[in-house]
């Protein structure tokens, strides 16, 4: 994301990757950066309450430093967001584990 012109209300489909174990979670935002600050810092204050469990132990057992995010689709469509997360997830399980409870 560095070097480049952010715009801070994209709408699409992210992914949080654990470069340990490569367990990732897929998920979707109307605002992809602000979806992306927020599990950060629910992350960091161990929110569990508000945060994906296995993510969350993971956090922990790994630390933030061995966690990348990454932008896969962005649309102007936010109708379609449903579908793609469906899509990135099916097609990410199949390649291997997920954090995606459903």
């Amino acid at each position: 994301m560095k070097g480049r012109r952010i715009d801070w209300k994209k709408s699409g489909i992210y992914s949080i990757i654990c470069t340990i174990n490569g367990k990732q979670y897929i998920g979707q935002s109307v605002n992809i950066y602000r979806r992306i600050n927020l599990h950060k810092c629910r992350l960091n204050q161990q929110n569990k309450k508000n945060e994906n469990q296995y993510i969350l132990e993971d956090w922990n057992k790994y630390g933030s430093d061995n966690f990348e995010w990454s932008i896969l689709a962005e649309t102007d469509n936010e109708s379609k967001l449903n579908a793609l997360e469906k899509f990135y997830i099916m097609m990410y399980r199949k390649m291997g584990a997920i954090y995606n409870l459903t």
